[in-house]
């Protein structure tokens, strides 16, 4: 019931976010708006407010404002119906829904960095490799402990964060890396693996993270040896560690037998040793040695220092992720990318539920960042979509004519018959993760 309440709640409030900008505009213009519409039927709400008939739909998965004269083919020559307002007018009642997508997601990043966001420790830092399993991608590919990695394909990567989203939108493909060896810069052809439901990308290469335990699972090997959260794990068969990923590889390779750890606990020296045991993943089947903890990454608290600041940052944060989302979605629709990084109604719908069980900043960041995508989303030129009517306005207006009726209404029903298709894919996407 929460998934569902939180879905209702995120997804809803971000609709009526972008229909109030259409209608904020068109009243702005002087356009009659016959209906302000939120959800699809069947209706739960209806009340005419002046001269809108305003509706709440059962089904939160859109909203619609309808304008006076806004159908192919219905109109007169009354000033207050859509068609017989200038191009620059209705291109800027088209844009209103996007742009208060993108503002709100703004906005929202804005009073996360005045209130404080905690950030991994690492991401910002040069993606220089510390550790590299052999089997990994990255491994097999010949990238070794030094190597500086600065560029994916053609995406320069400065930092760890920009590395792993790059990474991460490549799942299942083969990428080439750039890395500086010594002085020199060589290209390396690294087979990125997908992992975990929506098959995001790994290399196997990720930033530093001292091995320290956050969580001991109950009737556990690690627990029954002893171990406790706050541990931090020095050497494993007395080879020293100096990362997450190093640990877990040798735990792996160590396989079902007695492993000696160099624990260190408040300063001081403890050594323990651990049986591991198997753990077979329901989804996939796969078995492989764990002791039974989760490691606890290092963060940071990042708070901006005045509005200017938030609104800067903010800024970056939400063009960053308005790039990879469009790189993303061109790979997708250009045979390169993975569908399953797409995420339908169900999809959202869980990870509302995540977030709101995280609080109220899970929750908002969520928030922000389905507002973006949803903005983005409009955007393309897809004929029942914003982006599609902006893009037959900007036609009209190079032709200097209308298009023809006939022909409008043919590029709306090739729009209705795309946008059904993908979403037939993406419900079958969410289904196939659950």
């Amino acid at each position: 019931m929460l998934t569902i309440l939180a879905f209702i709640f995120v997804v809803g409030t971000l609709v009526v976010i972008h229909e109030l900008g259409h209608l904020v505009a068109a009243r702005i213009v002087g356009v009659r708006v016959t209906t302000f519409a939120i959800g699809f039927p069947p209706n739960i709400f209806r009340r005419r407010i002046g001269e809108t008939d305003v509706t709440i739909g059962l089904l939160p998965l859109g909203g619609y404002v309808r304008m006076a004269g806004g159908a192919p083919g219905e109109g007169t020559d009354d000033p207050r119906e859509i068609q017989n307002r200038t191009r620059g007018e209705r291109l800027a009642i088209l844009l209103a829904g996007p742009a208060m997508n993108l503002i709100l997601a703004i906005l929202i990043m804005a009073g996360l960095f005045l209130v404080g966001l905690d950030r991994r420790v690492g991401l910002s830092d040069p993606p220089l490799v510390s550790y590299v399993a052999a089997d990994s991608p990255a491994g097999e590919a010949g990238i070794r402990e030094g190597d500086l990695i600065k560029a994916v394909d053609d995406a320069l990567v400065s930092d760890w964060r920009a590395l792993l989203e790059e990474v991460a939108i490549r799942g299942d493909r083969e990428a080439d890396f750039r890395v500086e060896r010594g002085g020199m810069d060589r290209t390396l052809p690294v087979q990125i693996r997908s992992i975990g439901p929506d098959a995001f990308g790994d290399a196997g290469v990720w930033p530093p993270a001292p091995p320290l335990i956050g969580l001991v699972a109950p009737d556990t090997p690690a627990a029954a040896a002893g171990v406790e959260p706050g541990d931090l794990i020095v050497s494993v068969d007395d080879e020293p560690v100096g990362s997450t990923q190093e640990v877990s590889a040798l735990v792996r390779a160590g396989g079902i037998r007695p492993i000696g750890f160099g624990i260190e606990r408040e300063g001081r020296p403890l050594p323990l040793t651990i049986t591991p045991e198997w753990f077979e993943d329901p989804a996939t089947g796969e078995r492989w040695p764990r002791i039974g903890v989760q490691f606890q990454p290092p963060f940071r608290r990042v708070q901006a220092e005045s509005v200017p600041d938030a609104l800067r940052e903010a800024t970056i944060e939400t063009t960053r992720w308005a790039t990879l989302t469009l790189g993303a979605l061109g790979r997708i629709f250009g045979g390169d990318g993975s569908v399953r990084q797409l995420s339908g109604p169900i999809g959202i719908a869980q990870a509302s539920g995540e977030a709101i069980r995280r609080g109220a900043g899970e929750t908002l960041m969520l928030m922000a960042i389905i507002s973006l995508s949803l903005g983005l989303l409009n955007l393309l030129p897809v004929p029942v979509l914003d982006g599609g009517q902006i893009a037959v306005l900007l036609v009209e207006t190079v032709a200097r004519r209308d298009l023809s009726l006939r022909f409008r209404q043919l590029l709306m029903y090739a729009g209705a018959a795309f946008m059904l298709l993908v979403f037939v894919v993406v419900i079958y996407v969410d289904l196939s993760k659950l």
